[in-house]
């Protein structure tokens, strides 16, 4: 069997530690297995120097993990391809190898990756992000924004952990090696690469399209379930305030019904006494007219008879009898004058 040709040794880059990686002369001298070589020893000299920083739990890995999973699915639901991956090894020809917490790439090819190499990709990164806890403050904030710009990375971010805040760094002009700092605009860092902006809120890095944060696949679920519940609980609310408005009414249709009712009975009352009233006045006019025909009737029987008897009355003794309408006296002086032998004593008490 033949014995495995020795790995290129890659030299070590002063300032960062990390190899540097093949000239683009070198490079293409290589073959598969050499190529393959040099990017696992990469990876590995990338794993080692991560593994002797100090720990820094999900401090560390949640804000990058956060980041990827929001633009990733920010811009497939924008339909544009963006490249995004965390912590992956990046390789420019003849320059020290890194790995950014995440990098990212526009209208690159969505697949998989073992590191982005500039030669085989043919252009670099546009957007870098450093998540910054107990790390070197020195590597993020000095180093890496002297080399990115260097390197013509369009832009650089640096999400300061313990001090709850995001720097951002862009290059002055295109073609530019230098990077100028990139002034926040209320409160938020604008990134042109992405067209997104940068802020922190409530201690998480969050990604804006304009006033809207972005959100990942399950935020967007959780919102829109608990949207759905929103709009349950108010068509709920809704259904119960009718349901009590319908009862009302039907309580205030009883209440009009009832009130209708009585009324109707009051109005048959009404009617009733109306017409018992009717017919007292009409008893009472016949009664009249009966109490005035015996009047009429007694008073002309009882001056007849007086007559007949010879009784005279004086003008005072006629005006009465002519005034009286008492049924009972009249029938008194009719009975006294059919005994009576003079006129005076009609009015006998």
């Amino acid at each position: 069997m033949k014995a495995r040709a020795r790995r290129l040794q890659l030299d070590l880059d002063p300032e960062t530690g990390t190899p540097i990686f093949p000239t683009r002369e070198v490079w293409a001298t290589l073959g598969a297995r050499a190529r393959a070589d040099v990017l696992e020893t990469v990876r590995e000299a990338l794993v080692a120097i991560s593994d002797s920083s100090p720990g820094e739990s999900t401090l560390h890995s949640k804000p990058g993990r956060e980041a990827v999973i929001h633009l990733e699915h920010h811009f497939r639901r924008i339909r544009r391809g963006l490249f995004i991956a965390q912590g992956l090894p990046v390789c420019y020809p003849g320059e020290a190898t890194f790995s950014p917490d995440v990098i990212a790439v526009l209208d690159a090819p969505v697949v998989e990756r073992v590191a982005w190499m500039v030669d085989a990709e043919g252009r670099g990164i546009d957007f870098a992000l450093e998540i910054l806890v107990f790390g070197d403050r020195k590597k993020d904030l000095v180093t890496n924004v002297a080399r990115f710009a260097r390197l013509g990375i369009p832009e650089y971010f640096v999400f300061d952990v313990q001090r709850g805040c995001v720097l951002g760094y862009r290059l002055a002009a295109p073609g530019a090696d230098r990077y100028v700092p990139i002034v926040p605009q209320y409160g938020r860092l604008p990134c042109e690469t992405l067209g997104l902006e940068l802020a922190i809120i409530e201690g998480r890095l969050r990604f804006f399209m304009g006033a809207a944060a972005l959100q990942g696949p399950l935020e967007e679920v959780e919102l829109l379930s608990s949207m759905v519940e929103a709009r349950e609980r108010a068509l709920s609310e809704q259904a119960e305030r009718a349901n009590a408005a319908e009862l009302r009414a039907e309580s205030e249709a009883d209440r009009a019904d009832a009130a209708a009712a009585r009324a109707d009975a009051e109005a048959e009352r009404a009617d009733t006494e109306a017409e018992r009233a009717r017919t007292e006045a009409e008893r009472a006019r016949a009664e009249a007219e009966r109490t005035t025909r015996a009047v009429a009737g007694l008073r002309a029987a009882l001056y007849a008879l007086c007559a007949a008897r010879g009784l005279e009355f004086n003008p005072t003794q006629r005006a009465h009898l002519d005034a009286c309408d008492d049924v009972a006296v009249l029938t008194t002086y009719v009975r006294r004058a059919t005994s009576a032998d003079m006129a005076d004593a009609l009015f006998d008490p």
